[in-house]
């Protein structure tokens, strides 16, 4: 059964147990992935022990790795390889993960997967506040850009939240330039998207005062991306 949760307690263990397993390659350099991108990905696994290595578990502590395939047992000296497939869906930024064999006695056995993954769209902010939200909605401004294909088009897609927002996208020129602390329009920034983005009340969760909820955008060039935020906000009685 591959355990779906982080584990970060397995990597405690591992240094009195790293002999008896090798990894080649040590570590997975992934490279520099797109958003949504995704790579296959075999490792050499030799038992370097004198003993037996049952594998009782495989443990994805990230993101990114899954479909993993890996050996049950290992004597004294034999080969196998652990092969999963690397999904950078909803990943950007520097990636440093583990996938970790566990063999019998609770021994962790982590190899470390390193790379990068560029999100070709960017929100700001990532997590607009509308505040305090009365009968009347509210509305709050993000603002979209891609450094990859400035010219790239942007929708925003009305079925996330059962209608919960509304968006009005107008195209503007970002000064990107003290990004991701500030973004300012300026007519001799890169082309970019003001978003006017509107909260319904009427749609507003049952039962709750708080807001946190996921809207989503699209782009015919990036279909892949994960181009989302994270509305927050509070509700007036």
């Amino acid at each position: 059964m591959r355990l779906r949760a982080l584990v970060p307690a397995l990597l405690l263990a591992c240094a009195a147990f790293a002999g008896d397993l090798v990894f080649e390659p040590a570590t997975v350099q992934l490279g520099a992935m797109m958003q949504g991108d995704s790579k296959k990905v075999s490792v050499s696994v030799l038992n370097a022990s004198k003993k037996p290595l049952k594998f009782v578990d495989c443990v994805a502590q990230g993101r990114g790795p899954r479909n993993i395939s890996w050996p049950r047992e290992l004597k004294p000296g034999q080969r196998a390889n652990l092969a999963f497939d690397f999904v950078a869906d909803g990943l950007n930024g520097l990636l440093s993960e583990h996938v970790t064999l566990v063999s019998e006695g609770e021994q962790t056995h982590p190899l470390l997967l390193e790379g990068s993954v560029t999100a070709p769209v960017e929100l700001w902010p990532a997590m607009p506040d509308f505040g305090f939200v009365d009968d009347r909605g509210a509305e709050t401004t993000l603002y979209a850009f891609s450094l990859v294909d400035p010219a790239m088009k942007l929708a925003f897609d009305p079925s996330q939240e059962g209608g919960l927002f509304a968006a009005k996208i107008e195209p503007v020129k970002l000064d990107t330039a003290g990004y991701p602390e500030r973004l300012v329009e300026s007519k001799k920034g890169i082309p970019g998207y003001r978003i006017r983005l509107k909260v319904d009340p009427k749609a507003w969760p049952a039962g709750r005062q708080s807001l946190g909820a996921l809207g989503r955008f699209t782009s015919p060039q990036f279909p892949k991306a994960t181009i989302e935020f994270y509305a927050v906000g509070y509700r007036k009685k």
